[in-house]
C-alpha cells in the first residue's frame, strides 16, 4: 500500500463527508431542534449504516445494482416514501404542538416528536444517492489500495468511518449552535417546520435524480 494511494483516498474521504449532503444536512437539523445528545443516534446510524454500504460495494453489490436499475430504484422510492411521511408528522405536529400548548387550560403536551433511531439513519444510507456515489468510486477507483479484498474493507472502512463521526459531530453542532436562537415557542416551532420540510425535500431529490 503506497503512500500516495492511502493520502488520496483519505484527501477523498474528508471531502466526500464534508460536503453537504441529505446526511449533513438532516443532522444539522437534528441537532437544532433535538441537540447533540440526542442525535448521537443518528451519528451513530449514519456512520455505521455507511461503513455497511461501503463493505458491500467493495465486495461487489456496486455490480449486483448497476445489473439491476430497478433494485435501485426501488429502495430510493422506499426511502422516499419514508421520509415524506417522517416529515409530513414533523410539521403535523408542530402545528398540533403550538394549537394545544395555546389552548386555555391545557396542560404542556408531551414531546411527540424525535431524532431519527440508529437503524433509520443506517438503513436511510442505501437510499441516499450521495452516499450510494461516494461508496461506488470507493470501491472502483481505490482498489490499488491494497490487491487483498480484506485489507481494503478494513483500511476504507476504518478511515471512513473516524472521518464521518468528526464530520457528523461537527454538522451536528453547526445545527445546535442555531438552538441559541431557539428559546422561544415560535422559533422551536419554525426549526421543527423547516427540519420537516428538510426531510420533504429530500424524499423528493431522492425520486428526481
Amino acid at each position: 500500500m503506497s503512500t500516495e494511494h492511502l493520502f488520496a483516498f483519505v484527501t477523498f474521504a474528508f471531502i466526500a463527508s464534508i460536503t453537504p449532503g441529505p446526511n449533513n444536512l438532516m443532522l444539522m437539523a437534528s441537532g437544532s431542534v433535538f441537540g447533540v445528545r440526542r442525535t448521537i443516534p443518528h451519528i451513530g446510524g449514519v456512520v455505521f449504516g455507511f461503513a455497511g454500504l461501503l463493505g458491500a460495494m467493495i465486495l461487489g453489490v456496486g455490480l449486483l445494482l448497476e445489473r439491476v436499475p430497478a433494485l435501485t430504484l426501488t429502495v430510493q422510492w422506499a426511502g422516499a416514501a419514508w421520509l415524506a411521511w417522517l416529515g409530513g408528522k414533523l410539521v403535523y405536529l408542530a402545528f398540533a404542538t403550538r394549537q394545544q400548548s395555546e389552548a386555555p387550560g391545557a396542560n404542556k403536551p408531551d414531546a411527540q416528536t424525535r431524532p431519527l433511531y440508529a437503524l433509520e439513519a443506517a438503513l436511510f444510507q442505501w437510499a441516499n444517492p450521495k452516499a450510494l456515489v461516494m461508496t461506488a468510486s470507493c470501491a472502483a477507483a481505490f482498489g490499488a489500495l491494497s490487491p487483498f479484498v480484506s485489507v481494503r474493507l478494513g483500511v476504507m472502512i476504518s478511515i471512513f468511518s473516524l472521518i464521518g463521526v468528526g464530520t457528523s459531530v461537527l454538522w451536528t453542532l453547526a445545527g445546535s449552535t442555531l438552538s441559541v436562537w431557539l428559546d422561544t415557542g415560535s422559533k422551536a416551532m419554525a426549526a421543527q417546520i423547516m427540519m420537516g420540510l428538510l426531510f420533504i425535500a429530500t424524499a423528493v431529490y431522492l425520486v428526481t435524480l
